[in-house]
């Protein structure tokens, strides 16, 4: 592809791509800058959600929120892995869904905060789940008999 610089209005530099569209531009406007034009500055990041032994958790949404930011959400795979690409540069807080069925592992917070960096892939550590434990119940109720409570009865 054939790129070429145009300049425009006093202090406005273009850069023209196929069929003469704009593809960036850059201010000339004395700010210190160098005339370099600056692209968008995006990372990526990706991670894994176990359970505690080790195997990969399926269908679990994982989000990822940063400050005036869209929030994003994925699911994980059938390997319990996920990612985000061209996530914009900077900080953004991880977090994940529980699954029906699962609580955080023990030391778990279920959350981390990621700094993303541009052109790069950060690796956030393995989040773990472990099954949720069994609830325990009781049963109660009274006897009755045309009405009237039954002494003395066994259930």
């Amino acid at each position: 592809m054939r790129r070429r610089l145009v300049r425009g209005l006093p202090g406005v530099l273009l850069l023209l791509g196929p069929a003469g569209l704009p593809l960036a531009c850059g201010g000339g406007d004395g700010g210190g800058g160098d005339g370099d034009m600056t692209e968008p500055q995006f990372g990526a990041v990706s991670g894994t959600v176990t359970d505690t032994a080790g195997a990969g958790m399926p269908s679990v949404s994982v989000s990822l929120a940063a400050t005036g930011k869209s929030t994003r959400t994925t699911t994980t795979a059938s390997s319990g892995s996920f990612s985000f690409s061209s996530v914009d540069v900077g900080s953004w807080t991880l977090s994940i869904t529980l699954p029906t069925g699962f609580v955080l592992a023990s030391g778990e917070t279920g959350t981390r905060t990621v700094q993303v960096t541009a052109n790069q892939t950060t690796t956030v550590q393995t989040l773990r789940l472990q099954p949720a434990p069994p609830t325990t119940g009781g049963i109660s109720g009274s006897v009755t008999s045309s009405g009237a409570g039954v002494a003395g009865a066994t259930i």
